[in-house]
């Protein structure tokens, strides 16, 4: 299962690079932004939507910033945190590439199967990621007296 997800991303990643001129993570940042509420999501909430460390969203999103796809705000309920926001220019090279992605999902992937074997799969993964997306338990504090 690993090896056939990262087939399938390595092959989506060379198809947005070459025809869209925009790397498969970066694709995945504008296109949760583009979801999100006013197109603007906390830093530590989009590394966590797309599976990066703090530091990987931050290399990202510098690199986003400096081709004008997102900018930076601060946010105004938290000092410490930073949104990242998509510009204008992020929207429009997302519905470029959102093609890209389409194409090569169907002949990367579902090419691959049939009718019954995508529909039988489809609800499954759906639920599984449906169950990822609820709120993490808080984590347990073992062996540390005097807290919860």
């Amino acid at each position: 299962m690993l090896r056939a997800q990262r087939r399938v991303s390595r092959a989506l990643d060379a198809d947005l690079s070459r025809r869209g001129g925009l790397p498969l993570r970066a694709y995945e940042v504008l296109s949760r932004l583009a979801r999100a509420p006013g197109c603007a999501m906390r830093m530590s909430d989009l590394a966590s939507s797309v599976l990066l460390s703090a530091s990987g969203i931050t290399r990202l999103v510098d690199q986003l910033v400096d081709r004008s796809l997102i900018e930076r705000r601060a946010d105004a309920s938290d000092a410490r945190a930073t949104i990242a926001v998509l510009t204008r220019d992020g929207k429009s090279i997302l519905r470029k590439t959102s093609g890209i992605y389409s194409e090569g999902v169907k002949k990367h992937f579902a090419a691959h199967l049939n009718e019954a074997e995508l529909a039988a799969i489809t609800e499954p993964l759906e639920r599984l990621l449906a169950e990822g997306e609820q709120p993490a338990p808080a984590r347990e504090r073992r062996g540390r007296p005097g807290r919860e």
